[in-house]
């Protein structure tokens, strides 16, 4: 069917269709919160110990995060298509950011399906929100450390 402006509009599915819910969505929001980091810090840092098994090991799995981030994306739109959704949104946008495709799809769904769909956007803020206070905890105590050791 065709809308405003000659854009095709997304087909309502009746209230006993098929759900526009998926695991893939899911596993697409929290690829980079499950990205391994490194558990211990060393105290002091020689510039030419950075190449390290574990420096690669981290740098491998930010890169296979990445992978799998691009593949649940392209999987999650060829299943959104399935399930009738005439142009999701594409999956190529998940080579920005895995915030972007989620984003992306989370509006796409919502205005296929009023009043679902936006839970993804929800987990996305909250995510956010909590590596934000992480963050700022530790760098808070890293910075603390720092001042204390300058010697007077």
């Amino acid at each position: 069917m065709v809308g405003r402006h000659g854009v095709d509009r997304p087909v309502q599915h009746p209230s006993g269709a098929k759900p526009l819910r998926s695991v893939l969505r899911w596993s697409l929001r929290e690829c980079p919160v499950c990205a391994p980091t490194p558990a211990h810090r060393p105290r002091e840092v020689d510039p030419s110990s950075i190449f390290t098994p574990v420096y690669f090991l981290l740098t491998f799995s930010g890169f296979l995060t990445y992978a799998a981030t691009v593949l649940l994306a392209y999987f999650d739109s060829e299943r959104l298509k399935r399930d009738g959704v005439v142009r999701p949104f594409h999956w190529a946008w998940s080579f920005l950011s895995g915030a972007v495709y989620v984003i992306g799809r989370s509006v796409i769904v919502a205005k296929v399906a009023p009043g679902r769909g936006l839970a993804p956007i929800w987990v996305l803020i909250g995510v956010l929100c909590l590596s934000f206070v992480v963050t700022t905890v530790k760098m808070s105590a890293l910075m603390s450390s720092m001042i204390e050791s300058i010697p007077m």
